[in-house]
This record gives C-alpha cells, sequence and structure tokens, in this order.
C-alpha cells in the first residue's frame, strides 16, 4: 500500500513538473545552470542524438548557453514552455548563433498546443539565413530577409496581439516584417525546435529568452 501511494505522488510530482507554467516576465540566461540540469520553467524533447544541453564553450551573454543538435532522422531538438493561462499578447526575445558546420533549420513557434495544428505564429531561421514567417491562408513559408551570417549572435524578437490579429517580427532590432496571426486564439504554449524529422546533422545556440506581457 505505502509503495503504491508513493508512487502515485511521484506521478502527480512528475505531471506537475511537467506541466509547469512559467511566471512573467520570465528570463533565461542559462547561466546558472549545468550540462543535464533541467531548465526552469521548460522542458525538453528528442530522443538520444537531440536532446539540447547546456554548454560553455559559447555564449551570448554571461557564460552559459543551450546547445541544440538533431543528428536524428526520427526526431528533433526541442525546449517547450508553458504559458499562463494562454497569453493575448505579449512579446517574446531570443539570441541564436547558426555554426558555418552544419548550421540547423531553428523554429519559434507560438501555439495552442505543442504540434504544428495548434500554431499562432511561426517563425523560423533556415540554414543557409533566411527567415520566414507562416502564412494562415495555406501555411506555407514566406521569406522576410536574407543573409543572416554564420558564427555570429544575433537577437529576434516578436511581439503579437490577438486583437489586432497580427505580430511584429524584428532582427537585430530592426523591424523587418508585420504579420497576420496565422490562428486568432491566445498561445499557451513557446517552443523553440531545432533540425526536421526527415534530416540530420542541424545544430544552432540559443540564449537570453525573454518573455514579457505588452
Amino acid at each position: 500500500m505505502k509503495r503504491r501511494v508513493l508512487f502515485l505522488f511521484l506521478l502527480v510530482a512528475v505531471a506537475s513538473l511537467l506541466s509547469a507554467e512559467i511566471t512573467l516576465p520570465f528570463s533565461m540566461d542559462f547561466d546558472s545552470l549545468s550540462r543535464g540540469d533541467n531548465i526552469p520553467g521548460g522542458r525538453i524533447r528528442g530522443d538520444a542524438d537531440s536532446i539540447p544541453k547546456i554548454v560553455t564553450i559559447i555564449s551570448h551573454s554571461g557564460t552559459n548557453s543551450l546547445f541544440m543538435a538533431d543528428y536524428s532522422t526520427t526526431d528533433s531538438s526541442e525546449l517547450i514552455f508553458t504559458l499562463p493561462e494562454g497569453m493575448p499578447r505579449g512579446t517574446v526575445k531570443y539570441a541564436f548563433y547558426l555554426p558555418a558546420i552544419d548550421p540547423g533549420l531553428i523554429y519559434c513557434t507560438l501555439g495552442t498546443s505543442t504540434n504544428s495544428s495548434g500554431r499562432v505564429v511561426d517563425v523560423q531561421i533556415t540554414s543557409k539565413g533566411n527567415i520566414r514567417c507562416r502564412k494562415p491562408e495555406d501555411q506555407s513559408l514566406e521569406t522576410v530577409s536574407e543573409g543572416i551570417s554564420y558564427d555570429t549572435w544575433h537577437t529576434v524578437e516578436i511581439s503579437w496581439d490577438i486583437s489586432t490579429n497580427q505580430y511584429l517580427l524584428y532582427v537585430n532590432g530592426v523591424s523587418i516584417a508585420q504579420k497576420v496571426l496565422i490562428s486568432n486564439e491566445a498561445p499557451t504554449h513557446l517552443i523553440f525546435k531545432v533540425g526536421s524529422d526527415a534530416k540530420s546533422a542541424h545544430t544552432a545556440y540559443l540564449d537570453d529568452i525573454s518573455l514579457r506581457i505588452e
């Protein structure tokens, strides 16, 4: 009986940890973490070849960053945050670094679920250094900027508001696009993903993730 109670307690504790919401305003620079640590407020997803890792070899600020590598043909490297009760408006900002060797396809998605059917905003940085936004009418991707350089840090800022049904996209502090939301719903999840299920050898670094209500 005691074992059963302990098992149920652990099950509830794990479920609570995985579904924990972040507290706003939120920021994460990874500097207080070590390789193998859990990411406060977030959870990682991927197989043995695509699990995100804390590293010290490079960072946007401070000492650490998150290395996301996908060497799998069946899975991708993901970092997922649960937003508090859905956010009808807000701003997410992050820094990314594309290495010249095995540059990755980086997704930043705001959605009502952790799968593609719940997308509200979907911004991609391709391995060729192009920035693309997903269109609501046919779910295709539109290139809005080109020429992101390798082996250097860049910042992306996305501000959305469902009352206007639009979002603004900034790269390195410069406004590059104003787009219509894919779905006019308050997102409940923020997802960073590197790689593609159909390909392998995608790598990238993330740092200084922040989220705030506007």
